[in-house]
């Protein structure tokens, strides 16, 4: 398949633990700068993704943090993969930096890590006939990717062939029998997407609207209960008849990509997503 469709710390910590699928770890033996103090330490996580965090501070600043970590962690056995971002083996972990000094004149930085998990792991509440929600109705005929636990509510995604306008159509009226409100809505709206190596991959004669490979069509919806709320974000990626030709004149066996996402996210007791 060509696509997966895959504000302050806990924002970014849940971005990384998204990235580096990982599950529950043990505080792994990390190198620390010599004066590094730990100020607190939790887990987080979602479903599979979890992970160990913990908040340090030092005397040093954000060039010399970098440059120990890059070294330090290089010298064990740890591949960087993006900025501050490590791997090794099974183990995932991050380094980010506060870009200022604290009251101390003191530097914060935050390490995150956990495991990566198996495949059976990330699939384990994936269903042909989903779950049954008691606070939102499931869209007909669609299939369970995930159904996850949050701390304080739940996430779920669907796969569905059907439109997005079908589905926003269809969670527009069936929410109100659950006594939800609308509280905003994000219009259908198309982009692009881009693939400019689409042609040097199947062949010439490859005419995509500037290397545009196909369409994805977006929809929010953002829907309140009292203090609960519950986000529904509908997705679908089509691509261009013309790929698929080409794909299939290349000996590709892919098969044409047209799947409607349904990202749920349900808070039970927050006033705001």
């Amino acid at each position: 398949m060509i696509f997966e469709l895959k504000k302050t710390l806990p924002g970014l910590i849940f971005i990384f633990s998204l990235f580096f699928a990982v599950s529950w770890a043990a505080e792994a033996d990390i190198p620390l700068p010599k004066d590094a103090v730990k100020i607190s330490a939790e887990e987080s996580g979602i479903g599979p993704f979890k992970l160990l965090n913990r908040i340090y501070e030092t005397s040093l600043d954000k060039n010399r943090i970098t440059a120990f970590f890059k070294n330090a962690l290089v010298s064990q056995g740890w591949q960087e993969k993006g900025e501050l971002n490590f791997v090794k083996g099974e183990d995932s972990l991050m380094v980010m930096i506060s870009p200022g000094k604290n009251a101390d004149r003191k530097t914060i930085f935050f390490v995150s890590s956990g495991k990566i998990p198996s495949k059976e792991e990330l699939f384990a509440t994936r269903k042909k006939n989903p779950d049954k929600l008691n606070f939102m109705p499931i869209y007909p005929s669609s299939e369970q990717v995930h159904l996850w636990d949050l701390s304080d509510g739940m996430t779920a995604q669907y796969e569905t062939v059907s439109s997005v306008k079908d589905v926003v159509f269809f969670y527009k009226s069936g929410m109100l029998n659950y006594n939800w409100n609308l509280k905003s809505e994000t219009p259908i709206e198309k982009a692009a997407i881009g693939c400019p190596e689409c042609e040097k991959k199947f062949g010439g004669g490859l005419d995509l609207k500037s290397n545009n490979m196909g369409v994805s069509t977006q929809a929010d919806l953002v829907f309140a209960r009292g203090k609960e709320t519950c986000k529904i974000t509908v997705v679908n990626v089509s691509v261009e008849t013309n790929l698929q030709q080409a794909k299939t004149k290349a000996g590709s066996e892919e098969s044409p990509i047209n799947k409607t996402t349904i990202s749920v996210v349900y808070n039970a007791n927050k006033e705001s997503l």
